[in-house]
């Protein structure tokens, strides 16, 4: 697999996946310990978790039955890593996904587009996929990262073998 799909030591796949599983094991203590349906809205939406949208609706569907909202959290809990655990082995099937090797640092592409992106990790991205380029016609790039990569797309379609960038926010 590799860094780019983010499986490989745990990567930003299992970042994120290990911070939202974090968040529904943190709002099920806070109910226990403030038992304040409420509370706990002002608490997720104050620290941007991700399972705010999953709590809103809770909270809206069960008002003040927070031991219901404990059990719906921990089913969902349960089913978001099986979906995960399912998701991934897709992923990691050899027979859905090539995996490449870059052979070439394509020096003068990273000098290029250094001052334009500014994630040493976003540009080995660019850098690969502009080497499997090379071997596929008219690639795109599938990217959830505006900053570093979307917002980019004019330089990098203009000087690289990636003939279109795709951002996930717009999908």
């Amino acid at each position: 697999m590799g860094e780019c799909f983010g499986t490989e030591n745990g990567g930003k796949y299992g970042t994120i996946k290990s911070k939202i599983l974090k968040e529904f094991r943190r709002a099920i203590a806070f109910l226990r310990l403030n038992p304040s349906s409420c509370n706990l809205l002002t608490e997720a939406r104050e620290r941007s978790w991700r399972i705010y949208g999953i709590l809103n609706d809770l909270v809206q569907k069960y008002p003040n039955d927070e031991n219901l909202i404990i059990q719906k959290l921990r089913n969902s809990q349960i089913q978001y890593e099986i979906d995960c655990n399912h998701r991934s082995k897709i992923i990691q099937n050899d027979s859905l996904i090539r995996v490449h090797t870059r052979d070439r640092p394509y020096t003068e592409i990273w000098t290029l587009f250094r001052p334009y992106v500014n994630d040493d990790d976003d540009l080995e991205v660019i850098l690969d996929a502009h080497h499997v380029g090379h071997q596929i016609r008219n690639l795109a790039l599938v990217t959830g990262d505006w900053h570093n990569i979307a917002s980019q797309k004019t330089i990098i379609i203009s000087n690289s073998k990636i003939a279109d960038i795709l951002f996930l926010g717009h999908c």
